[in-house]
């Protein structure tokens, strides 16, 4: 999910929700009630969903055409506008919403934090190494049989333009190859492999597959009906593709709780699903599991991000007094080297 994108979200879906509760259309016409409207204007995205809905399309419909905007609002929305019942469904994605907000606020406060100490590090480090590579040349003078440590040697070559240039060359083919590797959604398959970040991810997305899938239960779907609307939570890549062989192999007779895919290994939703289909209550265990999985995320989604935010000023800390050790180590050769002339 794209903040910048999705900016004002929080206020356009409880908007909706008041005026589709009492039975309005979406986009107010002339008169008071436009107030809100011209407020919510400023933003891009309620003016394209605005656009959409102005052209005929649905609210699902001009939301899918909007990037970044999560499968589980788009398949929800649908739903509800199927079945007629829309303001529930923007009040499911209201209760659900803060959840994943949280989530990406405080992922974006750590990424951004560690690229800010780690850009900083290496510019801090090259910048002195160009100073004291050339300080030790000054007083060495050319042809001079006196080596600085190895440490500094090493360090010294972020002062040539040759080496900053191969630098820059292998970190843009390590991008692309990690972009290959990632897939076509490489921002939440980086969320899903992180530590913690992704056990979190996890959770929130089996949330909301596990709303869908419920949802699509009381409407008394099949099995394999509920499974692919749930699916639509995931975003593209390896997982989604593996909940859809899970789907086909439910659809050609497999039992749900013998279905297995590895790379769903460890996915909240498919061990409540599994159970429940073997209890033959799955609605109902799903219900009381969503329920269970909504408390934990409000209690302790917050508290382990913050542990993890602290595990990363230590791990910077560490990174930076090396880098600080490095000047220090500098300064005393400087200063050796300068005394000995």
């Amino acid at each position: 999910m794209n903040p910048s994108r999705l900016k004002g979200l929080e206020l356009i879906i409880p908007y909706w929700y008041a005026r589709a509760e009492k039975g309005l259309p979406l986009i107010p016409g002339p008169g008071p009630d436009r107030t809100a409207d011209r407020f919510l204007g400023r933003y891009p995205l309620y003016r394209k969903i605005k656009l959409g809905l102005a052209n005929g399309q649905t609210l699902s419909e001009a939301l899918a055409g909007i990037k970044g905007v999560p499968g589980y609002f788009v398949q929800l929305i649908r739903e509800g506008e199927a079945a007629g019942r829309l303001p529930q469904a923007l009040r499911m994605i209201m209760d659900q919403y803060p959840l994943r907000g949280r989530f990406h606020g405080q992922v974006r406060i750590i990424y951004g934090y560690l690229a800010a100490v780690l850009i900083f590090l290496a510019a801090f480090l090259i910048y002195y190494s160009f100073i004291f590579s050339e300080v030790c040349r000054n007083l060495a003078g050319p042809g001079s049989s006196i080596a600085p440590p190895l440490i500094m040697r090493l360090l010294f070559l972020g002062a040539e333009p040759w080496f900053l240039v191969l630098l820059a060359i292998g970190l843009a083919i390590s991008l692309l190859a990690l972009s290959f590797i990632l897939g076509p959604n490489p921002a939440d398959r980086l969320l899903l492999l992180t530590p913690i970040i992704g056990r979190n991810y996890r959770h929130i997305l089996s949330l909301e597959m596990g709303v869908l899938c419920g949802r699509q239960l009381e409407l008394g779907r099949t099995v394999p009906q509920a499974l692919a609307a749930a699916g639509e939570a995931l975003p593209p890549g390896s997982n989604h593709t593996a909940w859809r062989h899970l789907v086909e192999r439910v659809e050609k007779g497999e039992p749900l709780s013998q279905a297995f895919e590895p790379e769903l290994s460890g996915w909240t939703i498919l061990e409540t699903l599994r159970l429940g289909a073997a209890s033959g209550q799955l609605a109902e265990l799903l219900a009381g599991a969503n329920d269970l999985l909504r408390a934990h995320l409000s209690v302790n989604l917050d508290r382990e991000l913050e542990r993890l935010f602290k595990g990363c000023i230590l791990v910077c800390g560490a990174v930076a007094a090396l880098g600080i050790i490095y000047v220090f180590e500098a300064i005393l050769f400087s200063y050796n080297l300068a005394a000995m002339f």
